[in-house]
């Protein structure tokens, strides 16, 4: 199948469905490409070409809910919210609507620059969403407008950097261009955290949020206790997040350091002088009988039944 490429706009909505068609009828006939046969440098060429078309896709699913719930027409047939009406003519979530709606508003009334590269396919949808997220208040709006260090120098960096390494440039911009905003906002992210278990028929319910900074410590920690996985562990990463926190929990309780009231397991401690550990040294050495016994406080005894000798030289029981 050939495409036919119309460089047109098209005038009519029954024209822009129709040419939608022609492209949803090319993109299903791709995806019945040979992809695992491919080499890697045509693996690496394909998977390029699918991210640009991702990307432009991405940016008419912005640019048509944006001017759409411009236009008002969504408000025709009663609906007070245009999140719903998204979500009841796309089968989207409500929440997930709701996103798309605000991103698409960003982009059309203050992010104009960043729309541009958006349909020009120089960077995607999650590039715009970070620079949505951190330019909210009027410093950062009015720093965008700067020709050195606003909207056009974080859209060049986002057409070279990956999301994440793009997510700390633009966070470093934003606070130092409000700082006062940034130190608001660690504070009121900070007492958002929350975690929920809830107790059910089959076990514990566990939810909850954290902050940037709480939840990088929280998978951090984990991670050093995962290691790296066995070649038999055929546990999925959630399940082996799930048993690291439960191993974290268990050692902590162990270790003796929480309240006093916090259920613990037992801990004895038993102090000798160095002749004393000497005597049970010999006595368990490989001259003794191999045949022991176990003291009620999980010591081993020496053979004939008696007690370990104190310091004191009488035997503990």
């Amino acid at each position: 199948m050939t495409l036919i490429i119309d460089a047109g706009v098209p005038a009519t909505a029954a024209e822009l469905c129709e040419r939608l068609g022609q492209v949803s009828a090319e993109l299903s006939a791709l995806t019945q490409s040979a992809f695992a046969s491919f080499g890697h440098d045509e693996a690496a060429a394909v998977a390029a070409g699918v991210e640009r078309v991702t990307r432009g896709v991405e940016a008419l699913q912005h640019q048509c809910a944006g001017g759409i719930e411009s236009g008002k027409a969504w408000t025709e047939t009663g609906y007070r919210s245009f999140s719903r009406w998204w979500s009841v003519h796309t089968h989207r979530r409500q929440h997930t609507s709701n996103a798309i709606r605000l991103l698409a508003r960003d982009l059309r009334d203050r992010l104009p620059l960043t729309a541009a590269a958006l349909q020009a396919e120089r960077l995607g949808v999650e590039h715009a969403r970070v620079l949505a997220a951190y330019t909210k208040t009027e410093a950062q709006r009015e720093q965008l407008l700067d020709e050195e260090m606003g909207e056009a120098f974080l859209v060049a960096q986002a057409a070279q950097m990956d999301v994440d390494v793009f997510s700390r440039v633009v966070k470093a911009w934003a606070v130092r261009t409000d700082p006062e905003a940034a130190d608001r906002g660690w504070r009121e992210q900070s007492a958002q955290r929350e975690l929920f278990l809830s107790q059910d028929l089959d076990g514990t319910d566990i939810r909850g949020w954290l902050g940037h900074e709480e939840g990088q410590l929280v998978e951090e920690v984990l991670k050093g206790i995962i290691g790296v996985p066995a070649a038999e562990d055929e546990r999925t990463p959630a399940q082996r997040r799930a048993d690291a926190l439960v191993q974290l929990c268990r050692s902590h309780l162990d270790a003796g350091t929480v309240q006093p009231g916090a259920r613990v397991r037992p801990h004895i401690a038993i102090t000798v002088d160095l002749a004393t550990l000497e005597r049970l040294v010999n006595a368990t050495g490989p001259g003794a009988s191999t045949c022991r016994q176990t003291s009620a406080f999980g010591g081993a005894v020496p053979p004939g039944g008696q007690g370990v000798p104190g310091p004191s030289g009488a035997g503990v029981p």
